[in-house]
């Protein structure tokens, strides 16, 4: 299981996003990954992009979790050109993975480990 999210201003663990995928298959673990991923995004972006407690509301109003999952698909482009990654408008194209939670965990945790890597 993965540690705790980066501190503040920082920058979040690298993961393998191969084994990410395959423990989102368990719908609880993909919730989990979710929280961790807005954690380290609010930090690393200094702000709050994400309000956590969306994703719990979300939960039970499905509107609502699209809503975070457009949140963080945003957030990743704002995130990529902060360290100089050249970021390509691929927003739906992440938003619809999501429908399918172990791809869109892939490809985020992928994206994500670009930046944690710079």
């Amino acid at each position: 299981m993965p540690d705790a999210p980066a501190a503040a201003g920082g920058k979040g663990q690298v993961r393998d996003p191969k084994m990410e995928a395959i423990y989102s298959i368990c719908g609880f673990y993909a919730i989990y990954w979710m929280w961790l991923r807005i954690q380290e995004v609010n930090n690393f972006l200094g702000r709050e992009v994400i309000k956590p407690l969306f994703l719990f509301v979300g939960i039970i109003c499905g509107p609502l979790l699209f809503y975070v999952l457009w949140l963080m698909v945003n957030a990743i482009p704002e995130m990529q050109k902060k360290v100089g990654i050249e970021s390509k408008d691929e927003k739906i194209v992440d938003l619809l993975s999501f429908l399918c939670s172990p791809y869109g965990v892939f490809r985020a945790q992928t994206k994500l480990n670009a930046i944690w890597q710079k």
